[in-house]
């Protein structure tokens, strides 16, 4: 191998590994008990009716730096995985370890406002129906219970 190959492949090296460390840091401000309402949807598809939509309030927790998110109050509350996607001002997230009820929330989004105080969410969910789970997205604004 010539030396300028390998001196690429050295450089090509340190800049994936830097990218991979870089993956998956979110905003420390995500810390910290977020409240509001969720909007539930279900949309109407070929294997489900669609329904108006229905709310119900919500308390996300985000600890250690946006690493941890769990639903403290609400619907699918538990603890979630936080996605190595996530980065600077956003958080996704999935249901935690490996799923083994057919309903609950699925995976979704939490979004930093500019303001530091206000999340977007933007996710799915599972719901128990007649015969089998229907299909809906998940939408809200929390705000910070404290704000900094």
């Amino acid at each position: 191998m010539t030396r300028q190959l390998t001196q690429f492949l050295i450089l090509l090296f340190l800049i994936e590994s830097t990218c991979f460390v870089c993956a998956g840091e979110v905003d420390r401000r995500f810390e910290g008990i977020w409240v509001g309402v969720e909007t539930f949807q279900i949309p109407a598809m070929n294997i489900q009716k669609g329904e108006a939509p229905f709310q119900k309030p919500v308390i996300i927790a985000v600890g250690d730096k946006g690493m941890i998110m769990a639903v403290v109050q609400g619907f699918g509350s538990g603890r979630y995985d936080v996605l190595a996607k996530s980065n600077g001002d956003t958080l996704s997230f999935r249901r935690f370890g490996t799923p083994s009820i057919n309903v609950g929330r699925v995976e979704g989004t939490l979004t930093l406002l500019p303001d530091r105080n206000t999340l977007k969410e933007k996710g799915m969910a599972l719901l128990p129906g007649t015969s089998f789970p229907v299909t809906c997205n998940i939408t809200a604004t929390l705000h910070r219970q404290d704000k900094r």
